[in-house]
């Protein structure tokens, strides 16, 4: 079978999926492939490392920083890159140090702290919807590539969470609701990245459904239902793509924290599916040394925890108890395996010029092929590039396309198009901009009708757009929906009065079309007037231009 045939797959697993899971606990998991291409394994090298690991050494690769200038008292290495992570290495004995990204998206902008852009991949609800194995495949590497070039040799992605809730603000992080289909694509964007000797890193382990009150929900399900929803995604994932690192969640799962939890950590990951990587935390998700014992290999962003737990406090509970010291060898073990598995050692990143033109195309191709179409009365798309005269109403249309914020945000060379402040104080404040870039839907809509009378309202009055959408032939109003990480949207509504607007429009004009730019669903109360409507997510670098081919019918 084809492994970019995902509807087969998909059919043929769907046949599969009662009797896989009668099974699930007695099929091993394919072992980490060796990336570096040494005639020893990574098995091998990990065991002679480990064994000769100085005292003093034994926790310098179980904890790291977060890599921003921007916390007090916290000495950023000079060998690391700024962005999500740093974990020193040990040059002694020839292990490199794992400087760590954001994100699945593309390598995160993190405040411009570096000054400098990547290219902006559509969102993973996006992906999701292109059903394109070999597409997210290259996506992965795509991201993968930009990370080397700019020092990084871990990528914090791809996330694997399902859709549980549509109002999770980190939604358009992830590919949707379906297991089978999650872990599939998941397992094709690890595979992508780690072909290019970066390591991929699955998150978030498990059932992370919510983003307000992210560290205190407690996501209760009883075993069988869990293994045949959020962790059957996670094990396909894992064993298609073979991440090097396995990031566990802020939230609790059936009482006990996801960074502490044993039976998701000990029992389902590394008994049940003989994973042989390693498990790092999310940012500030430890709470005590005993997170060891309970499976978590590596503390993250460890200076915004209470305490760095998996240094001295670990150090000192290996050298009275065997149980952490045994513990603590096997979590030097499983990092060292990753690093060689994944070639981390033999191919460090060297940086080098992004060639954002080729890049770009690919973020163009998933963008073509996300676009979904949920409604064209009586044959209203595809547009004729003969129309006389279109109004394009709203979403900072004339600018760009809306992106997701958080950890995850991506910005090209140049920055956003347009950053609008969303509230708070200090240097981080405008790390949750809502930002706009990448190509604008206006002029790429000008450029395939040359004949026509384009116009722009921004869409801030109703009455106004209404009264421009009466006097043009085709009237197409831009709809967005912005998450970010950290917190829900409070409902499916479309912010600050577009459903009115986009009825107003509607009543004005039959050919109205609607294209929405949404982190997930939404609702339509206005469906049944408009003439069409787009689904086209957040696009990406090249959004805009693939939302215009699509309306003309170039796609």
């Amino acid at each position: 079978m084809p492994r970019g045939d995902l509807g087969s797959i998909l059919l043929a697993g769907g046949l599969a999926l009662c009797a896989g899971a009668a099974v699930a606990q007695q099929r091993p998991a394919t072992p980490l492939r060796a990336g570096a291409g040494d005639a020893a394994s990574a098995d091998v090298r990990a065991d002679e490392i480990e064994r000769r690991m100085r005292p003093e050494e034994r926790t310098v690769l179980t904890h790291g920083l977060w890599a921003i200038p921007l916390i007090p008292k916290i000495r950023i290495p000079s060998d690391a890159v700024l962005g999500a992570g740093y974990i020193a290495g040990i040059p002694r004995l020839g292990v490199p140090a794992l400087r760590e990204t954001d994100a699945s998206l593309g390598v995160s902008y993190i405040a411009n702290l570096r000054n400098d852009g990547a290219t902006a991949m559509p969102s993973a609800t996006a992906m999701g919807s292109t059903w394109n194995l070999d597409l997210i495949r290259r996506g992965g590497a795509l991201i993968a590539s930009e990370a080397r070039a700019k020092g990084f040799n871990v990528l914090l992605g791809g996330g694997i969470n399902l859709m549980r809730d549509p109002r999770n603000g980190r939604t358009f992080e992830y590919f949707g609701e379906d297991p089978l289909h999650s872990g599939l694509l998941g397992g094709a964007a690890i595979e992508g990245t780690q072909s290019q000797h970066v390591m991929s890193t699955v998150k978030h382990f498990a059932l992370n459904a919510q983003e307000t009150g992210r560290h205190a929900v407690d996501g209760r399900i009883a075993d069988d239902a869990f293994r045949m929803s959020d962790l059957l995604a996670f094990e396909l994932a894992i064993e298609r793509g073979q991440p090097g690192s396995v990031m566990c969640a802020y939230n609790r799962v059936n009482g006990a924290p996801a960074c502490g939890s044993d039976y998701l950590l000990n029992r389902v990951l590394k008994a049940d599916w003989r994973y042989s990587g390693f498990v790092m935390s999310d940012w500030g998700a430890v709470d005590a040394v005993e997170f060891a014992l309970a499976g978590l290999d590596q503390q993250s962003g460890a200076q915004i925890d209470k305490q760095i737990f998996f240094a001295k406090p670990l150090a000192d509970a290996a050298a009275r108890d065997p149980a952490y010291a045994t513990r603590l060898a096997d979590m030097n073990r499983r990092i060292l395996r990753s690093i060689y598995a994944v070639g981390l050692d033999a191919y460090p990143p060297v940086k080098a010029p992004i060639d954002f033109a080729v890049n770009g195309a690919v973020a163009r191709a998933v963008a073509d092929q996300s676009i979904v179409l949920l409604r064209n009365r009586g044959g209203l798309l595809p547009l004729s590039k003969d129309v006389r005269s279109i109004v394009v109403i709203g979403g900072y249309a004339d600018a760009g396309v809306l992106s997701g914020g958080g950890s995850t945000q991506v910005q090209p060379e140049g920055g956003p198009s347009v950053s609008l402040p969303m509230g708070g104080e200090g240097l981080l404040a405008k790390y949750n901009n809502q930002t706009y870039h990448g190509t604008a839907p206006l002029a790429a809509i000008r450029a395939l009708a040359p004949k026509a009378k384009v116009t722009f309202v921004d869409g801030r009055y109703p009455a106004e757009a209404a009264a421009q959408a009466k006097a043009a032939d085709v009237a197409i109003v831009f709809a967005t929906q912005w998450m970010a990480e950290g917190s829900d949207v409070p409902d499916l509504s479309l912010p600050g009065g577009q459903d009115t607007l986009i009825a107003a429009v509607a009543a004005a004009n039959p050919k109205s079309i609607v294209v929405l730019e949404t982190g997930g669903p939404v609702l339509m109360p206005w469906l049944d007037r408009t003439g069409a409507v787009l689904e086209a997510w957040y696009g990406g670098v090249r959004g805009g231009d693939a939302i215009a081919a699509t309306l003309f019918g170039d796609v």
